[in-house]
């Protein structure tokens, strides 16, 4: 065998051969992603999307890990861990995060957003900004706060050309119509929630938003990066935690897979997505957690899905340790 040329051999004591590196400890990864990523990049703009490979007996210490060090860094943690339905499409991923979102909570910090940009700020926690509660507070004719506000709406929101058309008309609703009738909160206001998750029974509900079309496949994605971007403008940087172990071990009542190898190439399509939208993105940060099946089984690895391993395996890359900082890592 020449100098140059690599061996895959293992040593005679049985100890891993030198073109595969070893696993990364724990403590190491955290330390990397708190101080690279949770410090610093993320909170300053920057975006992320992890994927580690975790042994099963480390889950539950990673996990916990995760969302104190999430937390502490003053992230806002949506976790899907434990999500009781699929997150293998793009749409059924973002129906999981809607359900999770507390809508009201985001509409009324931009409606005191914009209603301070009309002239009108409310209360420091944004509290009485309705329509009358500022009229009467300024000493206003109604009618002028009105048009005010509306007019600072379609600025802020409705002219925002960076969110996704269907979703400016969905936020001008949920921000609008509780600032005219508080009481459109279990009216118009639900409605849009539910075709925020997924669970509008017709999409004709929504026609008075000038909204014709569900969430689905098509504009999911579009749909999740508005969101994403209107969130952490408002409130800081926020953290999605996924565990994709299900769609390896879970089976049906006879015992056959749950998830079909196509729906499990649906995921590595999701996850090629979030990679490449990585970009878009700004103060997010996504975790996806997997199994040793993820990279080991020859059947359904990621390595079956060209698309995905061309973006996740690092094309430069230490023969004798990994790098913390990788797209994926492998824990111990």
């Amino acid at each position: 065998m020449g100098p140059n040329m690599p061996t895959t051999s293992s040593s005679s004591n049985g100890s891993a051969a030198p073109d595969q590196p070893e696993r990364l400890p724990l403590d190491t990864w955290l330390h990397c992603l708190e101080a690279e990523y949770l410090r610093t990049f993320i909170p300053q703009g920057g975006a992320s999307v992890k994927l580690a490979v975790v042994p099963d007996e480390l889950f539950g210490t990673l996990t916990s890990a995760l969302r104190e060090r999430l937390e502490q860094s003053g992230f806002i943690v949506f976790d899907l861990t434990a999500e009781p339905t699929g997150v293998h499409s793009i749409d059924q991923f973002w129906f999981a995060l809607a359900r999770q979102v507390d809508w009201e909570r985001l509409a009324a910090r931009v409606r005191a957003r914009v209603a301070a940009e009309a002239g009108y700020p409310p209360g420091p926690n944004g509290e009485g900004c309705t329509l009358g509660e500022l009229a009467r507070s300024y000493d206003v004719d109604s009618y002028e706060v009105s048009r005010q506000f509306q007019r600072a709406l379609s600025q802020l929101v409705f002219r925002d050309y960076s969110l996704a058309l269907d979703f400016r008309k969905a936020m001008v609703r949920l921000v609008h119509d509780p600032f005219q009738n508080p009481e459109s909160l279990e009216g118009s206001c639900a409605v849009i929630r539910q075709w925020f998750d997924g669970t509008l029974p017709s999409v004709s509900q929504v026609r008075s938003a000038t909204i014709f079309r569900r969430i689905d496949r098509t504009n999911a994605r579009e749909i999740l990066l508005s969101f994403l971007r209107l969130f952490t403008g408002e409130f800081g940087p926020a953290a999605i935690l996924v565990d994709i172990t299900r769609y390896y071990r879970e089976t049906n009542e006879r015992g056959y897979p749950r998830f079909t190898r196509r729906q499990l190439f649906d995921l590595y399509e999701t996850l090629r997505e979030f990679l490449d939208a990585a970009s878009e993105m700004e103060q997010a940060m996504l975790l996806f957690l997997a199994p040793r099946e993820f990279i080991e089984s020859e059947r359904i690895s990621y390595h079956q899905y060209r698309a995905l391993q061309a973006r996740i395996e690092n094309e430069v890359r230490s023969l004798s340790y990994p790098n913390p900082c990788a797209a994926m890592v492998q824990l111990r």
